[in-house]
């Protein structure tokens, strides 16, 4: 798919999309409990219909109309797990599949054959869990045994988080240590925020983490989703190069690591105000800045691509993460900064920026939902052509319907 973006001016109000990493956990968590949980503002993306696929392939019975599901939680059976592109359904489904001693087989598409699990399969098969097959699809069996297990934390955040989710698969004391330097630490707080929602007492030390998990879940009987700060980002980035943008919809200060998109780009000096009716972003003169990106990898695109607009040159850290997200996004970055006519340097995980006058770009996005959402907002300011520019279903269905109403103008051709 092509997608020809018009030089326009982004303004107006928009209620954000809600949180998919909320959403995985609060649907996978309900599935462990005993009792009906009904989850609103379930953002119906294709990573979220991923897990909800997944969990209804295992047993749940899955109601769902508009935005609001109803989730019956059945006992764990053999199913085949269709992923989709979804790495945060497979890296949490697994471990909860072992710990339900299923048979299961994953499937996936796209990249996600590509992505890694040896640090989750290796604690896995420690567990008592066999596989068959090294790469997907591929099928677990036996039943993960132990109430104690350590994985690498400096890998993915989502390794911790798939055997905290499998830790609450049985009652009892458990505990997961983790070593190495925990990436996207965030992320796991969104974990522990969601256990807690659910009843589990978790006890956070220096090593990892002791989980108490109740006989019976006290499940709420109804959970909602709250906004999603990663995909606000591109929204709040257009306030500050167009016109002024209010994003409602939003929690602040909020677990959610992506929230930080506030105070990176006021560090840009950017005008990002939190009001009680939302969160708005006005026109500013930006400047260069060091921006920490370690714990919020999702939001470089965006900033990248800001910083484009701040006079002097930019430091990004913690880039080199990018290279294994759906596509290897730091290569798609800096292919469209060097279109855009726009400088830039890599090196030692920090990508160096200079701000400079944008042209007319063609962007390949890479089929990667990140990099097409924010080579949208940077075209609208000198207009540019998306190439392999589906994707925005992964995360945001209807993202461009939110673009156009506020002002963007784009068409799209196959």
């Amino acid at each position: 798919m092509k997608i020809a973006i018009e030089k326009a001016l982004l303004g107006g109000e928009i209620t954000v999309i809600s949180s998919k990493s909320y959403a995985h956990r609060i649907l996978i968590t309900a599935s462990l409990g005993k009792t009906p949980v009904v989850v609103k503002r379930l953002p119906l993306c294709e990573d979220v219909k991923a897990t909800l696929r997944c969990l209804a392939a295992c047993g749940t019975k899955i109601s769902l109309e508009g935005d609001e599901a109803v989730l019956v939680p059945r006992p764990y059976s053999d199913g085949t797990l269709d992923c989709g592109e979804s790495g945060s359904t497979l890296r949490f489904m697994l471990p909860v599949a072992a710990a339900k001693g299923i048979n299961a087989r994953f499937e996936g598409k796209g990249r996600l054959p590509l992505r890694p699990l040896g640090a989750i399969k290796e604690v896995l098969k420690k567990g008592g869990v066999t596989f068959c097959g090294d790469s997907m699809p591929f099928s677990v069996s036996g039943k993960l045994n132990g109430d104690g297990f350590t994985v690498d934390g400096s890998l993915s955040s989502q390794y911790v988080t798939g055997l905290l989710l499998a830790l609450c698969a049985e009652s009892g004391v458990k505990r997961l240590n983790v070593i190495g330097k925990k990436v996207s630490a965030s992320y796991i707080d969104i974990t522990l925020d969601v256990l807690k929602q659910f009843g589990i007492d978790v006890n956070t030390d220096r090593n990892g983490y002791t989980l108490s998990v109740p006989e019976k879940l006290p499940s709420p009987s109804v959970s909602e989703v709250e906004g999603d700060w990663s995909n606000a980002a591109f929204f709040l980035a257009a306030g500050l190069i167009s016109s002024k943008i209010t994003v409602k919809g939003l929690k602040y200060p909020s677990t959610q690591g992506d929230a930080k998109i506030v105070s990176l780009l006021r560090s840009l000096g950017g005008d990002v105000k939190v009001t009680e009716n939302g969160v708005v972003a006005s026109p500013s003169k930006l400047k260069a800045a060091a921006l920490n990106c370690a714990d919020c990898p999702d939001l470089i695109p965006i900033l990248a691509f800001t910083a484009c607009f701040a006079d002097g040159v930019t430091e990004i850290s913690g880039a080199e993460r990018l290279k294994i997200k759906e596509s290897d996004r730091l290569k798609g970055i800096t292919d469209i900064l060097s279109s855009a006519g726009i400088k830039w340097r890599y090196a030692d995980d920090v990508l160096y920026v200079r701000g400079g006058k944008v042209s007319p770009f063609v962007a390949d996005c890479l089929h990667d939902h990140r990099l097409i959402m924010a080579s949208s907002v940077l075209a609208s300011v000198c207009g540019g052509l998306l190439v392999n520019a589906d994707g925005v279903e992964k995360s945001y269905p209807d993202y461009f319907e939110a673009y156009s109403s506020l002002g963007g103008k784009y068409a799209l051709s196959l």
